[in-house]
This record gives structure tokens, sequence and C-alpha cells, in this order.
């Protein structure tokens, strides 16, 4: 192309610089400029020529519909005029003579052969088109499947669902019956398949909206495809579901995920819930809704599975995220829908598993805690101000059946009562198992057995009611499982107390005053003689001592010292420290009565913790020292002392020693 004409395109182009007049000057940016303005121009004439195409074609059908009607309405003026002249001929034949009549049948041959003539000359070559043949007042449906081509091509859907129900309600009134009228309503019907079929596919839009969405769910209720209708709309929804939780990002905080996932899922739904009540007002249909919404609510589950359970979160988060899960569902009765329970249910298999899981976990922590606890004891705070003096141990019990009873007061309409019951009785009884075992088998001084011996009430008398209390409110009736529970360990205080008691007095014997190897086979007296020994001495400090100590604790103080008074002469009295038949242990005699010297002293200062057991087992040992002292010295050449000598100086002996035995158990010495 020439400088000149290049110009003369250049300026025929609209929108181009002045500066791209003359290409020659102009740099490569401009050119491409110039070029993407040329394509343009090009893409546009190219969309202009095919609207052209397709609204000539339009008009070619338009055109094409009013010829065939002309030539129509001719050839049925035609035929009218052929019906008079037979029926003519018919009237004639009648009155006339048989070879009247046989005139009257030549014309009348005459007159068809004419007839077909006519026809052929127009193309029909004797053969009638069934759209010819419907009744004159059905005579414009003939080219109507061309009209609805046309519109369905378009997309015109409105005028072409106006279009088939006009149809359909003009069949419907037609009294007669024909083969033409019927093969009319199988071209219409397959007309409205492949309408319906095209509106279906719209459903797959996700970027459709209310009105869009609802318009086409009535055009295919108004062509009579109700089930497809609610299929389809069900299944856009289902779609934009999918599409939107696709979208939501699953790292980070799972709370803000499940969040997120419940207010999009239970949004939709319950816009899903208004929008099908509207469309569809038909009790009848509801239970398509429903199996929709079985489905969906299946499908939530199994997200909230896989990123909340499966991922294993604590069990605090666990139980947050399923309140939080719950809370945006209860929105649903707004709308008269109530899907709770069907979460709950989804969801109840997993949450017990979690709770069971968690109860592992706490079995493990609290065997940990018991292996490493000293027993020394630490404040706690019990209903946000009261302290109470707990091992680490118990604490450590007491803050994880807390947080567990905390966790699920917010699920409390879950259907895990059993569980939460089951495992809150199974984490109390086991710890409180371990205590035992442990205590069993390792040597506590003072302060740790007295401290266990107060866990143990603490949990019994204090903790475990409580528990049983909250969850009782929690799930609105009575918890007798924890009430049995509570009736096993009734004598589990006393059986600890049983067994810390005797290790006690053993070690009193082994300690502080060890009878197995004091000589009480010596003969003679000595100035020492009628005091009380420094051995017996040590014991009953050691006795004092220890009630102190259980003075600090919140535990019965008589009831123990008691115990181990008692279990220390029933000890003593025990065949292992009294020898054999041939080989019995040896008293003589200012020996023997030094020893019943020393348990009189003993129960004179104990007197208020002696019960009557104690003190029969002190006179069982005292009678049983002087019968050996007897059967080893047949001939006595000594009287043995009387109970007013033992009285005396067990006095004196108390008088001389001061406040702190004559107030035993409540001065430090």
């Amino acid at each position: 192309m020439s400088t000149p004409a290049l110009k003369s395109a250049i300026a025929n182009v609209a929108g181009v610089p002045r500066g791209l007049e003359g290409l020659a000057d102009a740099d490569e940016e401009s050119v491409r400029t110039f070029y993407a303005q040329l394509v343009e121009s090009r893409e546009a004439a190219t969309a202009d020529l095919r609207h052209q195409a397709y609204r000539n074609y339009g008009q070619f059908v338009v055109i094409s519909k009013e010829i065939s009607n002309i030539l129509c309405a001719a050839l049925e003026d035609d035929m009218m005029m052929l019906r008079e002249v037979i029926t003519e001929l018919k009237d004639i034949g009648e009155e006339l003579s048989k070879d009247s009549k046989m005139d009257s049948n030549q014309h009348g041959g005459k007159a068809n052969q004419r007839s077909e003539d006519k026809n052929s000359k127009n193309g029909r070559s004797g053969q009638t088109d069934p759209e010819d043949e419907l009744p004159a007042e059905l005579r414009w449906m003939g080219d109507l499947t061309d009209e609805l081509d046309v519109y369905i091509a378009h997309r015109e859907f409105d005028d072409a669902v106006e279009c088939i129900e006009n149809t359909k309600n003009t069949l419907a009134a037609w009294q007669k019956d024909g083969k033409e009228v019927w093969d009319m309503g199988q071209k219409i019907k397959d007309r409205s398949e492949k309408l319906s079929v095209a509106i279906e596919d719209d459903f797959k839009n996700p970027l459709l909206t209310r009105q869009q969405l609802e318009r086409r769910v009535r055009w295919l209720l108004r062509l009579g495809y109700e089930e497809k209708a609610r299929d389809s709309f069900l299944t856009s929804r289902t779609a934009l579901i999918r599409e939107r939780t696709r979208q939501l990002s699953s790292a980070g905080d799972v709370r803000q995920y499940v969040d997120n996932i419940t207010m999009v899922m239970f949004t939709l739904v319950r816009n899903t819930s208004l929008w099908y009540n509207q469309l569809f007002n038909n009790p009848a249909v509801a239970s398509s809704f429903m199996r929709w919404l079985q489905q969906e609510m299946e499908f939530f589950a199994e997200k909230f599975r896989r990123r909340v359970f499966f991922d294993q979160q604590t069990f605090a988060i666990v139980a947050e995220c399923m309140q939080r899960a719950i809370n945006e569902c209860g929105k649903l009765r707004e709308i008269g829908l109530d899907v709770n329970f069907m979460l709950e249910q989804m969801l109840v298999k997993n949450l017990s598993e979690t709770i069971e899981l968690y109860e592992k976990v706490c079995a493990d922590t609290l065997s940990k805690s018991l292996l490493h606890d000293r027993f020394r004891m630490t404040g706690v705070n019990v209903d946000g101000s009261t302290a109470v003096q707990l091992t680490v141990s118990t604490a450590k019990l007491y803050k994880l059946v807390n947080e567990l009873v905390r966790d699920m007061s917010l699920l409390s309409s879950v259907p895990i009562y059993t569980t939460v019951v089951s495992s809150t009785s199974t984490i109390i009884e086991r710890y409180l198992k371990l205590m035992l075992a442990t205590c069993q088998e390792i040597d506590l001084d003072d302060k740790q057995r007295f401290a266990v011996l107060a866990d143990v009430g603490f949990v019994s008398e204090f903790f475990l009611p409580r528990v049983t209390s909250r969850i009782a409110k929690m799930f609105g009736r009575p918890v007798p499982e924890l009430q049995a529970l509570r009736n096993r360990l009734g004598g589990f205080p006393s059986t600890l107390q049983e067994v810390l008691c005797d290790k006690k007095a053993l070690l009193l014997l082994r300690k502080a005053y060890p009878f197995a190897t004091i000589d009480y086979a010596y003969e003679e007296v000595d100035d020492n003689f009628g005091k009380p020994t420094k051995e017996i001495l040590q014991l009953v400090k050691s006795l004092h001592r220890m009630a102190l100590e259980i003075r600090q604790h919140p535990i019965d103080l008589d009831s123990i010292m008691a115990n181990v008074v008692e279990k220390l002469f029933k000890t003593i009295g025990e065949p292992v420290y009294w020898g054999k038949d041939k080989e019995q242990r040896r008293f003589g005699y200012a020996g023997s009565q030094q020893f019943v010297l020393d348990m009189h002293f003993m129960l004179k200062v104990c007197d208020k913790y002696v019960s009557e057991s104690a003190f029969t087992a002190a006179n069982a040992v005292c009678e049983r020292a002087l019968r050996h002292y007897i059967g080893n010295n047949r001939n006595l050449k000594k009287d043995l002392q009387t109970g007013d000598w033992y009285d005396k100086n067990v006095s004196d002996a108390i008088a001389r020693s001061g406040k702190e035995i004559r107030r035993f158990g409540e001065e430090a010495i």
C-alpha cells in the first residue's frame, strides 16, 4: 500500500493518535498500538456481521412463515370450493336416475382429477403434510416448532416457555382427537424437553443471582418439570456450597476455620430453605429438601471431623469448636429448621472417642505426676477464692477434671452423658488407686503421709460431690453413677489410713523404739530402775511430733493417733518379737518390770488416744513379758512390784518431764 493510501486508512480508524498519521515517523510502540486498534476494529466488524446474520435469519424465518400461511390459506380456499362442488354433485345424483347418477360420478371423477392436478402443481405430488392436515382452528401451529427452535437458539427462554404453555393449553382444550393433533402434541413435548435441558444447564453456573435462579425454576415449573426443577435447584445449591467451602483456607487457627465454614455453610443452608419454601410451596415435596439437608449436614460433619478431630486438637479446643458449630447451627431455628440434633448425632461418636482419649491422657499425666510428686502441700484456689492445701498430683487431678467438666458444659445438649460420667469416674478412681499403690511402695515422712490423707479426704468428701453436682446440673438429671463411686470410695480414706498407720507403727518400732533389739533380759536393778527408758521417751516424743504435724492438716487427729497407738501395741505383741517355743525371748527380773513400766508410761501419756482395743493389747504384752520371766525362773527369789508401784513411778516420771508430756499432742517439745 502506498504512503498516501496508508495515511488515508489510518485517518479512517477512530481514535488513532495524530502522531501516527505518518507511519514512517512512528516508533515501535505507536505501531503496536495502531495494530491493536485494527484488530479490535476487525473483531467489532465480525461481531456486527454475526449479529446481522442472526437477525436476518430471524427475519427469514418470519417471512417463510408468512409465505407458508398465504399458501395454506389459498390451498384451503381451493379445497373448500372442491368440497362444495362434490356436495352439489351428490345432491343432484340422488334426484336423477341411475344413468344421471353415472354421469354425476363421471363429473365427480373429473373434479377429483382436477383437484389432484392442482395439488400437483402446488408441489404436493398427491401427499399431504401433517401440518396441512390440522384442523383450520389449529393451522397456526404448523410452524410453531421452528419458532421454538429459534427461541431456544437465541436463549429467549421466557418467550419459548410462554409459547409452549399456550400451545399445550390450546391442544388440551381441543375436543376432537386425531393423528395430526397427537403428532403436534409430540412435537411440542420434544421441544419442551429440549428447552428444559437448556434451562437445566444454566443451573451449573455458580454465579447465578437469586432472581436468575428463581426465574429458571419457575420456567421448569411452568413446563411441568417439577421434579427436575427441585433437583436442579438443590444440585446448584450443593455445587455452590462445595465451591464456597473449597475457597476457605484450612491453615491457621482451627477455631477461625470453624467460624468461617459454619457461617458459610449454615448461611447458604438458611437461604436455600427460604427460597425452596417460596418456590415449592407444597408440603408433599418437603422430603426432598430434608434428604438434601441430610446430605449437606453429612458433608459439613466430615469437613469438621477432618479438621477438628483428626488433627489431634486439645480437648478444650474440640469442645470450643463444637460449641461454635452448634451455636451457628442453632440460628436455623429462626426459620423453623432445627438440625442441632442431626449434627450432634453425626459427631457424637468422634466426641466420645475424644473424651476417652482425654481420659487416657489424664491417666498418664496423673501417673507421671504421682511418680515425681514429693507430696508437699501447695495452695490451690477453689471456687475462685477459697485456698485449699493439696499435693501437686491432687492439684493436677482437680485441674484436669474441672477442665473436663467445664468444657463439657459447653456441650450439655450433646448425647454424651454416659461417656462424660464414665470418664470422670474412671479418672478419679484410677488416681486414688494409683495413690494408694504409691504410698505402699515408698516410705513417706509424716508431712507426706498426712498430706496424702488430706488429699484423699478432699477428693472423697469435697471434690467428688462437687463434680457430681455440676454434672447433674449440666445434664438436668441425677448422676447415680458418681454417687455409686462415692459409696465405693467411702471406705477408701480409712483403708489408706490403715496402710499409712501400719507403716508408721513399723517405722516407730524400727527407729524410735526398736523393741526387737532392746535388752530386757537384765536381772539387777540400777539407778534408772523405775524410770521410763530413753527408747520409750523417744517413742512418746515421736508420737507427740506426729500429733502436732497432723494438726497442720484437715484430717482426723484422734482417729489417726488412736490407730497408730493401737498398731504399736499390737505389733509389739506379734510373735516375731517374742521368739519360738525353745528360743523364747528372755526377760529378767528388772527387765520385765521395766518393760511393763514403759508400757504403762506410754498408756498414761497417750491416754486420750488409747482405745479399748489398744488398752487390751498393751495389757496383753505386759502380761506376756511377765509370763516369759516367770517361765524362765521357776524359783522366784524376789517379789514383783505391784500396780501401785507402777502408778507412782509413772506419775513421778510425767511430773519430772514437764508440761510437754502432760500436754501430749498439744505443745511442741
